[in-house]
């Protein structure tokens, strides 16, 4: 049921072909109808959004303690720079 409403939500959306190929960046007619087209797609994210279940507390039946210290671990050593590698200044080859 869920997909069926996001998946007709969809289908209703009309897409502007001419606006979507227009380059005149003047063009006012084509820019509200791109904002239009927009917004359409955002409020069928919003529906979708309220329409799926949460899951709160899910874990993968394999997770550890021991998982969640290596991963705080790698997000700590990330955070601080502390891998003794900068990102920003490697080279690429």
């Amino acid at each position: 049921m869920v997909k069926s409403v996001v998946t007709d939500y969809l289908a209703s959306i009309v897409i502007l072909t001419d606006a979507l190929w227009c380059s005149d960046i003047s063009c006012h007619n084509h820019r509200d109808q791109i904002e239009q087209y927009y917004g359409d797609i955002v409020n069928c994210l919003k529906i979708a959004d309220k329409l799926f279940p949460r899951t709160v507390g899910f874990h993968k039946h394999w997770w550890t303690p021991e998982l969640d210290v290596m991963k705080q671990q790698c997000i700590d050593n990330t955070v601080s720079g502390s891998m003794g590698h900068s990102w920003s200044h490697s080279k690429r080859g």
